[in-house]
């Protein structure tokens, strides 16, 4: 799982939605662009697990 640190940026493309993200794994934070599920778009906050 990971873990949301910090979200910078929400938007959507194409009927898919996608989050910037930083994200914590194993210790270390990475800035990703995920793929989330509607409700995770617009439900999704700092400190939630994808």
């Amino acid at each position: 799982m990971k873990k949301i640190d910090k979200i910078y940026s929400r938007h959507e493309r194409g009927g898919k939605y996608y989050l910037i993200a930083r994200i914590k794994l194993d210790g270390e934070f990475t800035i990703e662009e995920i793929e989330v599920s509607e409700q995770k778009y617009r439900t999704a906050k700092e400190g939630d697990l994808i």
